[in-house]
């Protein structure tokens, strides 16, 4: 017969174990990778609508474009900066996080 085995504890990680383990993953690093790209792209899409138009200011869906990404990079930090802990200066990429918080 099957008996479950009685040595193995069955404790679920916590939320900050799944976390961690989270953004060491290097999809996440593909995920917010990607965010920049995309970004990068839309900004530049915006400031040749700008310079094709001769204007000063850009349709209001560049506006939400430009709050979403910033939402979305705030998570990301939030993310890391709560999975590393007092960790995530001190760092062998501590100045990668630094240079993160400062554009973000």
């Amino acid at each position: 017969s099957m008996m479950a085995r009685i040595d193995m504890p069955l404790t679920m990680p916590t939320w900050h174990e799944l976390l961690h383990k989270a953004v060491a993953s290097p999809h996440f690093d593909s995920v917010f990778g990607f965010c920049v790209i995309l970004n990068a792209g839309i900004m530049g899409i915006q400031v040749d609508w700008m310079a094709r138009n001769s204007s000063d200011e850009a349709p209001v869906v560049f506006d939400v474009f430009e709050k979403t990404f910033a939402c979305i990079f705030l998570f990301e930090l939030f993310c890391r900066f709560i999975a590393h802990g007092r960790r995530f200066f001190s760092k062998d990429v501590w100045f990668w996080h630094a240079f993160d918080t400062f554009l973000v």
